[in-house]
């Protein structure tokens, strides 16, 4: 009988720990996953409300976007291929969004396993008032390598060299002698930043600038959900 009370007491505090931890990384996943989303979709909408904009005139599209396909290319880029950029370009980011996205729960689920325990300790024997400062400060390093982790999973997805593939097919595809003219009207060529590197160079700096500054909303969150 003492055995099975002991064996049954096992079991509940196994679970209750289980919950706990279980708890404190789920948090933590709603914390990155609210970040990435709300700055995620400021900058993909504000790109895709240029291409919708630019679509509109089918000379406004093809003057805003034939200078990023001759960067991406290196060579006089066809009138229809040009005009299959917005859905290349929409297509991208909707696949970089959701890898982004989809690997928040892999990341923590590697970066989260040691840390529970101590964090645990931490606030269980806390009296202070600045509980949620000294559990900000244990979380600096690994929100560190959280957002590392993120950062380097946005990088590594190549949105512009897949986008530069499309075109490529897309020329492979259409020959001159079938594209038909679609801008009676010569383009000036002009000197310009490439839009898609912005765009990125951009969404990494503001994502990465998010994720390290609100370490201190994270240890509030945790805090909350353990006492």
């Amino acid at each position: 009988m003492l055995t099975f009370l002991l064996f049954l007491y096992f079991c509940l505090f196994a679970q209750a720990f289980y919950i706990k931890t279980e708890l404190l990384r789920d948090t933590a996943q709603i914390h990155y996953e609210s970040i990435v989303d709300t700055v995620l979709g400021q900058h993909n909408e504000k790109l895709l409300l240029e291409l919708s904009q630019a679509i509109k005139d089918p000379h406004h599209l093809y003057e805003a976007l034939k200078p990023e396909a001759e960067l991406l290319l290196g060579s006089e880029p066809m009138q229809v291929c040009v005009a299959q950029m917005p859905g290349m370009i929409a297509n991208q980011i909707h696949e970089q969004s959701s890898l982004v996205y989809n690997q928040i729960y892999p990341i923590l689920k590697r970066r989260w396993l040691t840390a529970d325990n101590d964090y645990h300790q931490m606030i269980s024997q806390s009296v202070s008032d600045e509980v949620v400062e000294d559990l900000s400060d244990s979380l600096e390093l690994l929100n560190m390598d959280i957002t590392d982790d993120i950062i380097d999973t946005l990088r590594d997805f190549d949105m512009i060299g897949n986008i530069k593939r499309s075109l490529l097919n897309c020329q492979s595809t259409f020959s001159n002698t079938v594209i038909s003219t679609l801008w009676s009207t010569a383009v000036e060529k002009k000197e310009t930043k490439s839009l898609l590197d912005s765009y990125k160079a951009r969404l990494i700096s503001d994502l990465q600038s998010q994720l390290y500054s609100r370490v201190y909303e994270l240890a509030s969150s945790i805090y909350q959900d353990t006492i």
